[in-house]
């Protein structure tokens, strides 16, 4: 998704760049980010909303710059990963997390990990994770206070006996696969919530009417993080969001191949 991918590189950038960027880093971040996007001489910008497009001119052009506070103990590698926690800090927001929630996470990726530990920075007390292998272990290991394995078993089931049959307070969708809105909105408690992170590249998802009108659940989107990098630094600068295990994988650019056939095949975050 370009639009997407843009901000992400966008707000990194405004977040820890100082100063000018050097020519061949504007250019490199600038193609990455825009994956589609044609930056022609005098012409548009194809693909972004007007507000993205003079932004990605600003990058390319090496002219982002942005002051930080350096004394923040905060790891290059932690600050890689500050645009998408601070997508999970919104979507707690947008979901009115409360202390002593309830939390079901679907899709331990990247960003359902990094969600896992904003929900219980945010108070969650119970925090179930969904998915499946490794992760779900890594999941354990960054405070998830209950795995289902989804080959296991239905996850619905799973997350409702790890309930008492209630249900969770909010699930947070970040699997990007659309059969999962089913099982999240099962998942979900009368007047619960269910946030969706995950794209799912156009694809359509069934949307079991009947449940949300009789259960009266809230279907949140999520797509931004507005005012939500202030929060997710200071967690990360806190150490209340680890990052290690998600970053222990290291690539150079001449080597980047490599690293989607990893995340392809699910061997690297």
């Amino acid at each position: 998704d370009p639009p997407h991918g843009f901000v992400a590189f966008r707000d990194a950038l405004r977040a820890f760049v100082v100063g000018p960027l050097p020519a061949p880093l504007a250019g490199a971040v600038a193609g990455a980010a825009a994956c589609r996007v044609r930056l022609a001489a005098g012409g548009p910008i194809e693909g972004f909303e007007p507000y993205e497009a003079a932004l990605a001119a600003e990058v390319a052009a090496g002219r982002l710059r942005r002051r930080v506070d350096r004394t923040l103990p905060l790891a290059e590698a932690a600050a890689a990963l500050v645009t998408q926690g601070a997508l999970t800090v919104h979507a707690a927001r947008r979901a009115r997390l409360t202390a002593g929630a309830s939390v079901a996470v679907f899709g331990p990726g990247l960003l359902g990990l990094l969600m896992l530990q904003v929900a219980r920075a945010s108070g969650a007390t119970s925090v179930i994770t969904v998915g499946r292998g490794s992760r779900l272990e890594m999941a354990k290991e960054l405070g998830s206070t209950e795995v289902v394995d989804y080959e296991q078993g239905d996850p619905v089931a799973g997350v409702r006996a790890a309930t008492g049959s209630r249900g969770v307070d909010v699930v947070f969708d970040c699997s990007g696969n659309p059969e999962v809105l089913a099982q999240a909105v099962g998942s979900t408690r009368r007047g619960g919530a269910v946030a969706v992170l995950g794209l799912t590249g156009g694809a359509r998802a069934e949307v079991p009417v009947d449940a949300f009108a009789l259960d009266e659940l809230d279907l949140l989107g999520v797509r931004s993080s507005p005012n939500a990098y202030p929060a997710m630094i200071s967690l990360l600068a806190a150490g209340a969001i680890r990052t290690d295990v998600l970053t222990a994988d290291r690539y150079t650019l001449a080597d980047v191949a490599d690293a989607f056939t990893a995340l392809e095949r699910r061997t690297s975050i």
